[in-house]
């Protein structure tokens, strides 16, 4: 093969790769633009140290107010303290939205603690439905700082974030850098949520 035809050859092949990358951006791009980020900047957000979930309350938090989870600050985060073991007694943070709003999506970060260990290994997600709870996403054995989950495509207004592990030897120190939800991707059909009993 002529040095003319190898660069003809290799410049289609050049171009093949560019189209094939062209294509990939564009689908992504439309993937983001389908799923939008839900603005909290009106949602309120409280700690309930107990777990019953229908007794929220806003009490004073010496360990950090749970709004900065919302404040799109990366420097701040809220902490479960050292009052209760999580293990024992989970911590519930609560959010309420404006408005009821199609969710499904949600983005959790955490921290690491001192020896690189993340500061939040288990928790539990619900919203509120009727005079229950009802499941949306339960996370186990989390080893990651930025926790990315899927959830049941539903309209909801109050979300349960239920605090149930650590990795400090007491189940203390639970810690929650930030919270992003988002909608549903596009044409997706929203589902009845439906309550059920809280472990």
């Amino acid at each position: 093969m002529s040095i003319r035809a190898t660069q003809q050859h290799a410049g289609r092949r050049v171009s093949l790769a560019a189209a094939v990358v062209s294509v990939l951006l564009v689908t992504s791009v439309m993937a983001v633009a389908e799923r939008q980020e839900i603005d909290l900047s009106d949602a309120s957000i409280i700690h309930d140290r107990g777990d019953w979930g229908y007794h929220i309350e806003a009490q004073p938090d010496r360990y950090g107010q749970p709004g900065t989870i919302i404040d799109g600050n990366p420097e701040t985060s809220w902490s479960s303290g050292h009052l209760f073991e999580l293990t024992d007694l989970p911590s519930n943070l609560l959010l309420t939205l404006p408005e009821p709003t199609a969710l499904g999506a949600m983005e959790v970060a955490t921290t690491l603690n001192r020896d690189g260990l993340v500061r939040l290994t288990e928790f539990e997600v619900y919203a509120r439905a009727g005079d229950g709870w009802a499941p949306l996403a339960e996370v186990r054995d989390n080893d990651q700082t930025v926790i990315e989950l899927d959830l049941p495509p539903a309209e909801v207004q109050l979300l349960r974030i239920r605090v149930m592990g650590t990795n400090h030897p007491l189940s203390k120190w639970a810690v929650v850098q930030s919270l992003r939800l988002f909608t549903p991707e596009a044409d997706t059909q929203l589902v009845e949520l439906a309550p059920a009993e809280v472990a």
